[in-house]
């Protein structure tokens, strides 16, 4: 199974979205180069798109960014692969020149976990 394979089975399991939104998001929006994985016992379990874009901050042009789609199957969530996965692609974010990190959290509970990582 191909990365972006991978990624949308994670995906479909952990988001609520449309078989018609998600068929929009994988085919216009995904790059594999984007793609964040971790893989346990032989299947990758955890993933997250490292988008990049370019903002205007108080007048100058610079790279941020942005993560979505961070998603674990449900049998691997609490053994620290969120976790691990984000100190991946904040690394990568910071290796590729970007200036500022940024994420929406998809729901109140999450505001915690990732002001515990930085945000």
């Amino acid at each position: 199974m191909s990365t972006k394979d991978n990624v949308r089975e994670i995906w479909s399991e952990c988001f609520d979205d449309t078989p018609q939104w998600i068929d929009m998001f994988f085919s216009e929006v995904y790059r594999d180069d984007e793609a964040v994985t971790l893989c346990r016992d032989k299947r990758m379990v955890s993933a997250l798109m490292l988008q990049q874009y370019s903002m205007n901050f108080h007048g100058c042009n610079i790279q941020a960014g942005y993560i979505c789609g961070a998603a674990t199957l449900t049998p691997y969530r609490g053994d620290g692969c969120m976790t691990e996965l984000m100190s991946q692609a904040l690394r990568q974010s910071y290796k590729r020149g970007d200036v500022v990190c940024t994420l929406i959290p998809a729901n109140d509970g999450l505001y915690r976990f990732y002001e515990n990582l930085g945000f």
